[in-house]
């Protein structure tokens, strides 16, 4: 069970006191998806994770860097050790089908 801070014992109602401090160290669009998801009892959220799975030495890293705009360089062949995670937010246009890499999560 989160951790409700204060504890209901203390006498301070203000908002950000009620809110659980997992919720509170979000971003601040993330907040507001949590409030409005209370007030309403549902929100609707849209994401999706990718995952890029292939045989040693095709391309998949490749393909990730160029798919998030970073510099590739062919002609030099680096084995990924392992697994390699990247953690990005991205919208698209639905109407140009154009994607947009944010640059930070607000």
């Amino acid at each position: 069970m989160p951790e409700i801070f204060p504890p209901s014992s203390a006498k301070d109602t203000s908002e950000a006191c009620l809110l659980p401090i997992e919720i509170l160290r979000m971003d601040k669009h993330s907040i507001e998806l949590y409030k409005r998801a209370l007030s309403e009892g549902k929100e609707a959220v849209y994401n999706i994770r990718v995952m890029v799975v292939g045989h040693y030495g095709v391309g998949k890293t490749t393909l990730t860097k160029r798919l998030f705009d970073e510099d590739v360089d062919i002609n030099k062949r680096e084995s990924t050790n392992g697994i390699d995670v990247h953690v990005k937010r991205c919208k698209v246009s639905l109407q140009t089908r154009q994607w947009f890499i944010s640059e930070n999560c607000d």
